[in-house]
């Protein structure tokens, strides 16, 4: 929280505290590490923008939705490998169990998990 929080003030208006410009939006996420399409911040700033400004409060929960969709789409893609190897999409996998070390886990559980 503390990076979020250098990030979003060295991009701060000036003008108002706890704001930033919507044009800097892509900067800051940048500097954050994440790499949202130009779609994506022009949806953002329209669904979050006040006044021209983009509030602080605002900024961080856009932030942690995008850090939970990055980390759901790669626990997602470690459960895969860990339940069906490495290779995408066998060919021939019809399992009703699957097997991770010693135990088992039924296809319904399965799919919960990867939804």
């Amino acid at each position: 929280m503390e990076f979020v929080t250098a990030v979003f003030r060295s991009y701060e208006t000036g003008l108002r505290e706890a704001t930033i410009y919507p044009k800097d939006l892509l900067g800051a996420m940048k500097m954050l590490g994440l790499n949202p399409m130009e779609q994506e911040i022009i949806d953002l700033t329209n669904e979050i923008a006040r006044n021209g400004f983009i509030y602080f409060p605002e900024f961080c929960s856009i932030v942690n939705r995008k850090f939970r969709e990055e980390d759901e789409e790669v626990f997602r893609q470690n459960m895969f490998k860990i339940l069906c190897g490495t290779e995408p999409f066998p060919e021939l996998f019809r399992a009703k169990k699957y097997k991770i070390n010693d135990n088992y886990i039924m296809k319904q559980d399965f799919r919960h998990m990867m939804i």
